[in-house]
């Protein structure tokens, strides 16, 4: 980032804290009616599907979480049968989770950089409330210190996006964004949870994690959980398996307990966080010029073997398939008929031409125009057992330059449907 160009962010940036116009979100209507449903004795659990009804994003994302594998869900629940089956303390954590992914995943010039911070935020939110009983402390606390432990970084960026305007920007790596914001993080993040009216232990654990201290020592435990949260969520940008080896990087783990259950969490984090993900909602096709972030010329590492196999996003099966045309050890590249936003968590199958498809969870690195359609990167999250198999496989089968989807090797209807021939871009 030119640094004349920063000097001028930051000096507009501390005029905003100095006179108090950051935007710091507000609790919409809906959302504290429900919350006051969820403090108040009694209340039935029709009166808070109810309200939820009253929020079709909200409603959506109960139903997702409802539906998951991560509470046995079938395809077909209501709304009342899903409140039910979550719980309150589950909608109360989905009810915050929503309004701050409903404030950060907005459309913008930085919005890659937003939801990297939203994805990081909710996964250590997550582990934070799985470690937090263990230890003593109160999960429901824990999961909005490790949500709320960065967003001031977000909402700082939001207010970089609107200095920005229309302006024309030399797009900037995702770490110099990140670097501008993260000095506003704590002073944000202690306005919303002031605004919001969270209890006060809230603000000691995140102005702890910022600045440092240890006055309270509840909130000196839940910081410590924040780290490990952040230490966890840093290999998902490092390996796509992780086991007792990787997680030596954790040294703040206390027993092998937690070793176990940080394993586990690490194998049901993909579908969480795909359940804040609305999978009808198609995002514009970006224009390059107004785009903030610079993307990588690759995010594959190593050595890169060819492919030609076809892939299917599975919330996406009316969409065209995609084409995989390339895989490192630990990434793959594909051809993809829309632009996606990058930390976009995506469940794809893969035909191997074998009697069932590789199924695995793709972490988006980047995503750029290529001709007509856009080419992306990504890692696999949380590989275990079978899938981790079927992974390496693939990578002996790619050295062989065999790694060909049938339909590909027929020119059959599944890849006329793609849109993709043997002379497309990125199909070799």
């Amino acid at each position: 980032m030119d640094p004349s160009f920063r000097a001028d962010l930051e000096r507009r940036l501390i005029a905003a804290v100095r006179d108090n116009t950051l935007p710091v979100p507000a609790y919409p209507p809906v959302w504290t009616r429900l919350n006051q449903l969820l403090n108040a004795p009694g209340s039935t659990m029709g009166a808070i599907a109810n309200v939820v009804a009253g929020d079709a994003a909200l409603a959506a994302t109960v139903l997702r979480h409802a539906r998951s594998a991560a509470v046995r869900g079938g395809s077909q629940l209501s709304l009342s049968a899903a409140c039910t089956r979550l719980g309150v303390d589950a909608i109360r954590r989905i009810l915050v989770a929503a309004l701050l992914g409903a404030r950060v995943l907005g459309p913008g010039r930085l919005l890659q950089v937003r939801r990297r911070i939203w994805r990081d935020g909710l996964a250590v939110a997550e582990l934070c409330q799985s470690l937090a009983e263990a230890r003593g402390l109160s999960p429901q606390v824990a999961y909005l210190v490790g949500l709320l432990h960065d967003f001031g970084s977000a909402i700082a960026l939001g207010v970089v996006e609107e200095l920005l305007g229309d302006a024309g920007v030399v797009p900037t790596d995702e770490a110099d964004w990140l670097a501008l914001v993260r000095s506003y993080s704590a002073e944000l993040g202690l306005a919303t949870a002031a605004k919001w009216g969270l209890p006060d232990l809230l603000g000691e654990a995140i102005g702890a994690f910022h600045y440092g201290g240890d006055r309270d020592p509840v909130a000196s435990l839940l910081v410590g959980l924040v780290r490990i949260g952040r230490a966890v969520v840093a290999l998902i940008d490092q390996v796509p398996e992780i086991d007792a080896t990787a997680l030596q990087a954790v040294p703040a783990l206390r027993a092998p307990s937690e070793t176990r259950l940080v394993a586990t969490f690490w194998q049901r984090l993909p579908g969480i966080l795909h359940t804040y993900e609305a999978d009808d909602a198609r995002p514009a096709p970006p224009v390059a010029a107004a785009v903030a972030v610079s993307q990588p010329d690759t995010t594959l590492v190593g050595q890169v073997r060819p492919l030609q196999l076809l892939a299917q996003r599975r919330s996406r099966r009316e969409h065209q398939p995609w084409l995989v045309t390339a895989m490192s050890s630990g990434a793959l590249r594909l051809e993809v008929d829309e632009p996606l936003t990058p930390h976009t968590v995506v469940e794809l199958e893969i035909d191997l031409g074998e009697s069932t498809p590789l199924r695995l969870w793709l972490n988006l690195d980047a995503c750029s125009p290529t001709g007509a359609r856009w080419s992306a990167e990504g890692r696999p999250m949380a590989l275990a057992g079978e899938s981790a198999l079927r992974w390496r496989a693939l990578w002996d089968r790619a050295a062989s330059g065999q790694a060909e989807s049938p339909a590909r090797r027929a020119g059959g209807t599944a890849a006329r449907a793609a849109g993709v021939d043997r002379h497309s871009p990125g199909a070799g």
